[in-house]
């Protein structure tokens, strides 16, 4: 109560955007901090942030969303509330409004008139309507891959930057609205720029916490770089009887003529001085942030700034009688501001907010595997966007020639929140994969027109189920695989055929290839229905030189004509087969798919035994909360088999190079446990589907992978996709767990691998995933990740079905992915696990029938392996034409002892054969800011002052990149 005293009452692209930054640099003097007030030491500040929190998509779809469509599902209409919103900041220039998605901001600007893009110029130079965040959508922290983000973060803040110059930059990332936040999210928001941090959700336990403890504002050493990062103390809502929104609340207005009855301003007063003060004892400073809105909120805008236009008055008011309370419109810009001038020692933090919890049975761990089919497709989608910029580089085209615009929109609406997570409602998912699709089309054509000139590419979508027109329809064709990494790759390139003899000659040399011949495994028979039937499948090793293409002949041989040191069937046995070698590995199978696995490098040796099992998951009855889209709630906190020894079916394939090791597990679930000879990892393709559930139970499907190695309650998790997270059962670094799941509450998202290890016997298995999933190790020796999920009610959280994917033949979704397994010594595992992920994020893109292909990559210089070009885009300047180049060092400090040293590279000498540089000057994460012109606040904290990003002073060709940086340039080309 220390305040009151007792009177108290109860660019288009990217060279807009240079173009803009060199020209409107001397605007940027008034703006950002210098919107803000100077306040009184002596007074408690309540800082009002009037926003709206626009899911794009959820309920309804994007599209839906923006015009106000379906009311039915969801009174919701962002471009009528955007209109009111800046109706009303023109009325009174004290009023303060923030704005976050990108998507709908600017499908909504580009509609307006010219003064109308005037009165939103001159909001936004006074501070008056401010951008916070900047993303193209709010997205997830679990699911998502980083380079992912970084795209939609920087297609967001492109827009900003382009049309309404520097002062509009976003200070302030805010995730109000994620179900849980990793510490590489908040790694890419300090390499950005960000100065500050605030989210919505954390773990009811850990707000609990922080509350009692006065540590809801914090500094998160996040890896790089350090952020300030707020947890917000009612989510994003208005405090309690403070939601003056006409259609979503029904509290009661602030009445202010004292001639009527209703008059009622000394009480709401004194309510809101009563929530002010039990607000602030839980924060360390005399300033506190009030979130003003929420969903869809202000298409009654009026209403929302009348009542806080009153609120404000009344309450300051008071300051005549003594009250040091004061209210006023912020943004979270001008709060960060107050607190970084409150001069405080704040706590630290080094891990991260998963799993979030919003009670002791809603763990939110289910997202992290829920529709898996959406997640493996989104990343396949990425991998293409990638290659295909490459290839628009190396091949300078126009702008009007990039055909890869509509799938880079289309992957940044699916990193949203409620997309790549799988809570959406299905007719919503139906919606983003159709984006996918139209996207994936439009750069199928794009990449038709610059690997084969005179066009006639063909592609085979659904290649990862046995099905490919190209392949099975002919005796002869050609297939081109393009490797997207800077460094050469072995790939295995996999093909269904219709006989059991092919020649596979490389089209550049004529040299013949080993290739082996397959029967298809029967499983595939269920998924593959009407739409194919190739009975055998076509495999080859494919050497890649690095940014490059090789194109392959394949043509069908006649039994007499067929060389059998090249071309090889194998025919199918029953059982297993009693041991077999890799280059990498030597394998002994016992009993089913048990297996003694020897790491010939290191000679650690483990017992490993992947194995299918499921959950029966709530269905909500008996008044118990469900399993659902949002959370994992077994009814059982221990997973069932699958199927025993006894139904279990086996059998094997074996050629030189490839050994396929396949089981049935039953009609619906069954692997190949693949063992390629030049390759040193372990394949485990998995097929799930359609999950029975007419016995009523709804199914959480897991792998496990069983073994022998002492993890002692250890395992690690990767974070997006990049630094790797130290998890430990049953335990939170920062507070006491509240063991009540002991299943959900122990899983993490896993976006590409999970580990576990034997410190004494320095063995490390690490199983790395196609898409994201959720992981982890509820016993010594057992990776477990889930890998499909059908669940029959809704969880209670909003989406308002079950999770009940029926697929394409109303029976059930049917999912095939793949694991990537490797044992390895404790020493060796960053080296193997690091390069095997980026292989799989960015695996080589394959066209058919193209006969007269171009080669448009091919690097000077290969890059060292531990760096990976992350971005190499065109960029349309006001000029010329240039390159946005991104490198990232892929290793941490200390993982490995060669490849975690700082490493240059020389950018001329790499690009030297494709490109004439002019200039080069570095920018941040999200290019949509000089690097130099990157000032980022200080804060001091228990473990010192705040590690920033560092940036050299000048741009030079010759790049060094520290463990875990990632650097972005600008070139410029002549």
């Amino acid at each position: 109560m220390r305040y009151l005293q007792a009177t108290m009452m109860p660019l288009r692209r990217l060279g807009t955007l240079l173009f803009l930054l060199h020209i409107c640099r001397c605007a940027a003097d008034g703006c950002g901090y210098d919107w803000c007030p100077k306040l009184a030491d002596d007074m408690l500040h309540v800082h009002l942030v009037p926003h709206t929190h626009d899911d794009v998509g959820w309920l309804k779809n994007p599209d839906e969303y923006f015009y106000g469509f379906r009311d039915d599902i969801q009174r919701a209409n962002v471009q009528a509330l955007l209109d009111n919103v800046v109706d009303e900041l023109l009325k009174d220039e004290r009023r303060r409004f923030i704005y976050v998605e990108m998507f709908f901001f600017k499908r909504w600007y580009l509609l307006q008139h010219k003064q109308r893009k005037r009165d939103v110029a001159t909001l936004i130079r006074d501070g008056r309507l401010v951008f916070t965040n900047g993303g193209y959508t709010m997205n997830d922290e679990a699911a998502t891959h980083y380079q992912a983000i970084i795209d939609q973060m920087t297609m967001g803040l492109r827009f900003i930057n382009d049309t309404f110059g520097p002062c509009a930059t976003p200070r302030v990332a805010w995730h109000i609205d994620p179900f849980g936040h990793s510490r590489e999210q908040a790694n890419l928001f300090a390499m950005m720029g960000f100065d500050s941090f605030f989210f919505g959700r954390l773990d009811y336990d850990d707000k609990d916490r922080r509350l009692n403890y006065s540590q809801m504002e914090m500094l998160w050493h996040a890896g790089n770089a350090d952020l300030f990062t707020g947890a917000l103390y009612n989510g994003y809502n208005p405090p309690d009887g403070f939601c003056f929104d006409a259609v979503y609340c029904q509290d009661d207005p602030i009445q202010d003529d004292p001639e009527i009855e209703g008059y009622n301003v000394p009480q709401r007063v004194d309510e809101f001085l009563n929530y002010a003060m039990n607000q602030s004892q839980h924060y360390r400073t005399n300033h506190i942030l009030m979130t003003m809105g929420s969903d869809f909120q202000y298409l009654a805008a009026t209403k929302w700034f009348s009542n806080m236009d009153k609120l404000i008055k009344a309450v300051n008011a008071l300051q005549d009688s003594g009250s040091r309370v004061n209210v006023l419109y912020s943004t979270p810009l001008c709060y960060t501001h107050a607190l970084n001038s409150a001069n405080v020692t704040w706590t630290a933090k080094s891990d991260d907010f998963f799993p979030y919890a919003s009670d002791p049975h809603s763990y939110w761990t289910g997202y992290f595997s829920s529709r898996p089919a959406q997640k493996g497709y989104i990343r396949k989608m990425n991998n293409l966007l990638q290659a295909s910029k490459q290839i628009a580089s190396f091949t300078k085209v126009s702008s009007a020639e990039m055909g890869f615009e509509k799938l880079a929109e289309a992957l940044a609406i699916n990193q949203h929140h409620d997309a790549v997570t799988g809570t959406e409602k299905q007719a919503v998912q139906n919606d983003y994969i159709k984006r996918l699709s139209i996207g994936e089309a439009a750069t199928s054509q794009f990449l038709s027109k610059h690997f084969c000139p005179t066009g006639g590419a063909e592609f085979c979508p659904y290649r990862n189920i046995s099905i490919c027109p190209s392949s099975e329809s002919q005796d002869q064709f050609r297939v081109t695989l393009y490797n997207p990494l800077a460094r050469p790759v072995q790939y295995y390139f996999r093909v269904p055929v219709h006989n059991k003899f092919y020649r596979v000659s490389s089209s550049d040399t004529d040299h013949q290839l080993t290739s082996n011949v397959f029967p298809t495994p029967i499983a595939l028979d269920n998924v593959r229905r009407y739409r194919g039937d190739a009975p055998y499948e076509l495999t080859w090793r494919a050497d890649l030189p690095a940014t490059s293409a090789a194109s392959y002949l394949v043509q069908r041989s006649q039994p007499e004509d067929v060389d059998h040191m090249y071309s090889q069937f194998s025919h199918p046995h029953q059982g297993v087969p009693p041991s077999l070698q890799t280059k990498f590995y030597a394998v002994k199978f016992s009993e089913g798919t048990m297996m003694t696995v020897t790491d010939k490098k290191s000679g650690a040796t483990i017992k490993l035994n992947p194995v299918f099992l499921w959950y029966n998951s709530s269905v909500g009855a008996d008044k118990e909360p469900a399993s659902g889209a949002y959370c994992f709630r077994p009814l059982k906190q221990t997973p069932i088999p699958l199927c025993d020894k006894d139904s279990l079916s086996m059998s094997y394939v074996r050629s030189k190079e490839v050994t396929e090791v396949r089981f049935n597990c039953t009609s619906w679930a069954s692997g190949v446990i693949r063992f390629l000879e030049e390759a040193d990892f372990i394949e485990l393709e998995w097929l799930v589907g359609p999950i029975p559930v007419g016995d009523g139970f709804a199914k959480d499907i897991v792998l496990q992978y069983q073994t022998d190695l002492a993890s002692s309650g250890k395992f690690w998790t990767d974070s997006n996709g990049r630094q790797m997270m130290e998890r430990v059962r049953n335990y939170r670094p920062t507070w006491k767990l509240n063991s009540t799941e002991p299943a959900s509450q122990n899983y993490y998202p896993v976006n590409n691998r999970i580990a576990i290890r034997d410190q004494n016997r320095s063995a490390q298995l690490t199983v790395l995933t196609d898409r994201s999933q959720g992981g982890t190790s509820l016993e010594d020796g057992v990776v477990e990740l889930m890998v499909h999920r059908r669940d029959l009610a809704d969880d209670g959280f909003g989406v308002g079905e079950a999770l009940n994917e029926t697929g394409q033949f109303g029976d059930g979704l049917i999912v095939r992915g793949r694991h990537k397994i490797i044992l390895s010594s404790v020493e060796d595992a960053a080296r193997r696990h690091r390069l095997l992920a980026e292989e799989m994020a960015m695996q080589p893109i394959d066209l058919f029938q193209c006969a007269d292909r171009q080669n448009p990559g091919t690097l000077n210089v290969s890059l060292p392996e531990n760096v990976h070009l992350l971005t190499l885009e065109p960029v349309m300047d006001v000029e010329n034409t240039g390159l946005l180049l991104r490198l990232e060092h892929q290793f941490a400090a200390g993982e490995d002892p060669d490849l975690s040293k700082p490493v240059t590279v020389d950018i001329k000498e790499v690009f030297s054969d494709k490109f004439h540089f002019g200039s080069i000057r570095e920018m941040g994460l999200a290019a949509n800011v000089w690097a130099d012109q990157i000032h980022r606040l200080q804060w001091n904290s228990e473990d010192g002052l705040s590690r920033d990003v560092h940036y050299p002073e000048n741009s030079t060709f010759n790049v060094t990149l520290q463990p875990m940086e990632i650097r972005t340039f600008y070139l410029t080309l002549v």
